[in-house]
């Protein structure tokens, strides 16, 4: 008999590795595992009590842990696929577990500037730009710290300040397809401090402080 498929998602960085879990626990009698690339392609099969059993040159980038989990090295686009591990126990019942392999390059050093500055109404309005030189990535703005509106694909950020608001602004950026894809601990990239747009009123003066960026 066969079980019902699950999917999951997974996703990974060029040159970096990732591990695709079976989703399934492995009991301790099985008759053999198999796990597939673009979900008919073999990667190996690993029989109980024997040796895996690797297929084309799948062994020279993957490895297989005893819980099933199989360990990518070196990944490239190209490894970007619809994975597939069947486990079958010592009753030929089958158990089928798909994983959704996304590759994407790492996130460069994003790039924040000013495009607009001007007074209206006696309030700074400004439009805070960020961006990278990759597609398809997520921006999220922070204002001193605390998440402001909501994850974008659209990098700019337009403020109505308080002459006398004195505020930082940080803009995080990810690998999107739908989900985050975070590159270890944050790492945050020195602010960039925005001299020339200050602007004043009757009551003070006041600027927008410095803007900096980050990536996931």
């Amino acid at each position: 008999s066969t079980a019902e498929e699950k999917t999951k998602h997974i996703a990974g960085i060029v040159n970096g590795t990732v591990d695709l879990p079976p989703g399934t626990h492995i009991p301790k009698t099985y008759r053999q595992i198999k796990w597939f690339y673009n979900q008919t392609q073999q990667i190996l099969t690993k029989k109980a009590t024997r040796d895996v059993n690797f297929y084309r040159d799948f062994r020279k980038k993957m490895h297989l842990f005893e819980n099933g989990t199989l360990h990518i090295m070196s990944l490239q686009k190209e490894d970007s696929s619809k994975y597939k591990i069947i486990v079958e126990d010592q009753d030929g019942s089958e158990i089928f577990t798909e994983i959704q392999l996304g590759v994407y390059d790492p996130v460069p050093k994003p790039w924040v500037d000013v495009t607009d500055f001007k007074m209206t109404e006696g309030k700074c309005v400004s439009t805070l730009n960020c961006s990278v030189d990759i597609p398809n990535v997520i921006y999220t703005w922070y204002e001193n710290d605390k998440k402001y509106g909501n994850p974008s694909a659209d990098g700019n950020l337009t403020l109505s300040l308080l002459s006398e608001s004195n505020l930082i602004y940080n803009c995080n950026v990810c690998n999107s397809s739908g989900r985050v894809l975070r590159l270890g601990n944050k790492r945050a990239w020195p602010y960039r401090e925005l001299t020339g747009f200050s602007c004043s009123t009757a009551k003070g003066s006041g600027a927008i402080h410095a803007v900096g960026a980050q990536t996931c």
